[in-house]
């Protein structure tokens, strides 16, 4: 699921400034990120302007340091900085339940404007400054994004090539950027530099960045106004086991550390698109859920039955003098439909039981055969049938962070079935036999496909034998009428059944996380 609130607020992404890219030599660093000082220094005076730095996000496993460190000197002088107002992000209220330090933490990739946007709106500021930062010629490529929150719009945004020594100077002119926005320099649609022109730059440090963001102008393809361009989204990069080993050669503590994770989990975790918060609570898997299944399919099994009367009537007065009688359970196809309920005890793991019937057919037969005579049968009456399913069940489910997955478990079932008196009234001589009651074991594979935080698509294929029972009720009595010839031996039945259920999960309450460390860092579980 997308990471909370970020689509709630769409924001129009107003290219205002493309910044010149800093080259590697440090003073060319600062002239291509001086033009945005320029607009500081004619800044008119105006009451603080509260802004939130929200943490700036690594794009590919060799840049988390350096997110992280940039970020912090951004804070820092956006702290220094006169008419601007640094709102820590632990000052900032949480966005609905989850701390605003957590939901920075947790931000999707390559959503970093929308978290801020929400991060700016949370804690009612005017400006919120975002960034994405990716691995670059000589150090990192940051992409920098100044956020009007009040009217929703992104006013400023660039890009700039940062050398090992060039992270005071950025810090420096992000901030500057910042109060130029804040105090009207810079609005959405507007031309950095006209801002620039119309200043009285009389030195050579002003001129050589207005012609250096000009010159950058052109090669983007830019016309008169680089306010008329629109910045689109950014095309998320597909994590490698070679990003993540970068991230195993800088000092400190790994990303995949510091959220409780192997490099493994965390390399499907970055390409997943999901916030923390949502893939802690997917991994969490089923544990601790109450599950509902409804289902309804097809299958085949011990669902039909037949019963056959076979009574030798006397010749003289036409009284019963020997019968023989049997119910038996045959194999038949037929719709399946019912519900069962589990509870999830692992990620991976629920146990419950399940209720419900199976149709298929009854074939009733009464046969009298007059002593001396030979048999003539009459023709079935066949009836729908009913049979009941109870069953209980152990049911696995693979791959929790995915959104298809396999599943797999076993199943013992009753399938109990119909007396002949449900069906048709019958010769009060007849017995009446209860319905068999035969038991199955048997295995359940299938597929989930996840529709929602709490609903998944499923289907079942159950593969059961019969292992208990007997399907066969007979009852004889008398003789010197009936002949071996004149009976029907009742049909074997074979036992082995199949079938395919589709049905709907419902997961009732949030799975329990395994570890107390997911439940401390988000503060909703």
């Amino acid at each position: 699921m997308p990471h909370p609130f970020v689509f709630a607020h769409p924001l129009p992404l107003v290219r205002a400034l493309p910044l010149a890219r800093a080259w590697a030599r440090p003073r060319a660093a600062l002239l291509g990120l001086g033009a945005l000082v320029v607009l500081a220094l004619h800044a008119p005076v105006a009451l603080a302007a509260p802004v939130v730095v929200s943490n700036f996000q690594a794009m590919d496993g060799g840049v988390d340091r350096a997110a992280a460190e940039l970020s912090a000197a951004v804070e820092r002088e956006v702290g220094r900085r006169k008419g601007l107002e640094l709102v820590p992000l632990d000052r900032v209220p949480a966005v609905g339940d989850v701390a605003a330090l957590d939901y920075a933490a947790s931000c999707p990739p390559g959503e970093a404007v929308g978290c801020a946007f929400v991060l700016g709106e949370a804690g009612k500021v005017s400006l919120a400054v975002a960034g994405l930062v990716r691995s670059g010629p000589e150090g990192a490529a940051v992409e920098v994004h100044i956020i009007d929150v009040q009217k929703g719009v992104d006013v400023l945004s660039f890009l700039a090539e940062l050398g090992p020594d060039d992270e005071v100077a950025f810090a420096e002119a992000v901030a500057a950027a910042a109060a130029a926005v804040a105090s009207g320099e810079v609005k959405a649609g507007g031309d950095i530099r006209a801002a620039v022109a119309d200043t009285s730059a009389r030195d050579a440090e002003k001129a050589a960045a207005q012609q250096q963001l000009s010159a950058l102008n052109e090669e983007m393809g830019g016309g008169e106004s680089a306010g008329n361009r629109r910045t689109g989204r950014l095309v998320q990069k597909r994590y490698t086991m070679e990003d993540i080993a970068k991230g195993t050669e800088t000092d400190g503590e790994t990303p995949w550390a510091r959220i409780g994770m192997g490099p493994e989990e965390y390399l499907k975790f970055k390409n997943s698109g999901m916030s923390l918060r949502d893939w802690r609570e997917r991994a969490a898997g089923r544990r601790g859920q109450l599950l509902l299944r409804p289902w309804i399919g097809f299958g085949r099994g011990p669902y039909d039955q037949a019963y056959e009367a076979y009574q030798g009537v006397s010749a003289e007065d036409l009284s019963v003098i020997q019968t023989d009688v049997w119910q038996a359970t045959l194999d038949g196809s037929g719709v399946l439909a019912g519900a069962s309920v589990g509870y999830g005890i692992l990620p991976g793991l629920d146990v419950g039981f399940g209720i419900g019937q199976a149709s298929g057919k009854y074939a009733l037969q009464i046969n009298r055969i007059t002593e001396g005579q030979t048999r003539e049968p009459p023709p079935e009456a066949v009836s729908t049938n009913s049979s009941l399913l109870v069953n209980v069940h152990a049911l696995g489910s693979f791959f929790q962070t995915a959104p298809v997955r396999p599943v797999a478990g076993g199943v013992v079932q009753l399938v109990k079935g119909s007396a002949v008196d449900k069906h048709s009234q019958i010769d009060p001589t007849l017995p009446i036999f209860p319905g068999a009651a035969l038991w199955q074991i048997g295995a359940i594979a299938g597929v989930e496909a996840r529709m929602g935080d709490r609903l998944d698509l499923y289907m079942h294929v159950p593969l059961t034998v019969v292992v208990g029972g007997d399907a066969v009720t007979r009852e004889q009595t008398g003789t010197g009428v009936l002949t071996a010839e004149m009976v029907d031996e009742p049909p074997a039945l074979g036992g082995f059944g199949a079938g395919a259920l589709f049905g709907v999960q419902v997961r009732l309450f949030k799975p329990r996380q395994l570890e107390k460390k997911a439940a401390d860092e988000d503060p909703d579980f």
